[in-house]
């Protein structure tokens, strides 16, 4: 019958299969993630008060870095920055440091008027209160950290203030909150 036909007495499996390792100490799973999940998310807050008298970019409001999981992974970089004007007129630039390539690349830079003054108007009261900048940027060929910096310029000799109200005489500060996104 078919039982003895499926007899296998003379067939050592174990010989057969001697040559297979089964050690597995050394065994390792990566995590997965589903796409459009947060991988990681770094922020950095930036309390200290700035006057900028410059039209040129010249102060830093607020910069974060993060460290990549994955090369095609995608970066959402999410700022709040307050900021207050003797007058109208100034504007803000992000830039991305590739720090392992070593460049820098022009992310959003604000426009000049006709009078070569930064557009960033808002009302008469001065008070642009909180500035809100948002963007999705790919991961560079190669890099393995990624600094993003926002800086401001304003125009004339009134003074621009970064994280501080002139009406309110308060500081309150500015966020950077940079997301690591899976694809």
């Amino acid at each position: 019958g078919v039982a003895q036909n499926l007899k296998l007495t003379s067939v050592n499996v174990l010989d057969r299969l001697s040559a297979v390792n089964s050690n597995i100490t050394n065994l390792s799973a990566n995590k997965l993630y589903v796409a459009n999940s947060v991988i990681q998310t770094t922020i950095n807050t930036e309390g200290a008060p700035y006057t900028i008298n410059s039209a040129t970019i010249v102060q830093t409001a607020i910069s974060g870095t993060i460290t990549p999981h994955f090369k095609n992974s995608k970066i959402l970089v999410d700022i709040d920055v307050y900021s207050s004007k003797d007058d109208y007129g100034g504007g803000f630039f992000l830039g991305r440091h590739d720090v392992t390539n070593n460049t820098m690349t022009t992310l959003i830079s604000s426009a000049k008027d006709s009078n070569g003054y930064y557009m960033f108007y808002s009302n008469n009261s001065h008070e642009y209160d909180s500035n809100r900048i948002f963007l999705e940027d790919s991961i560079p060929a190669g890099s393995t950290e990624l600094r993003y910096i926002l800086s401001a310029a304003g125009y004339g000799l009134e003074s621009w203030y970064l994280n501080y109200s002139i009406s309110n005489r308060i500081n309150p500060g500015s966020l950077m909150r940079i997301d690591e996104i899976a694809q």
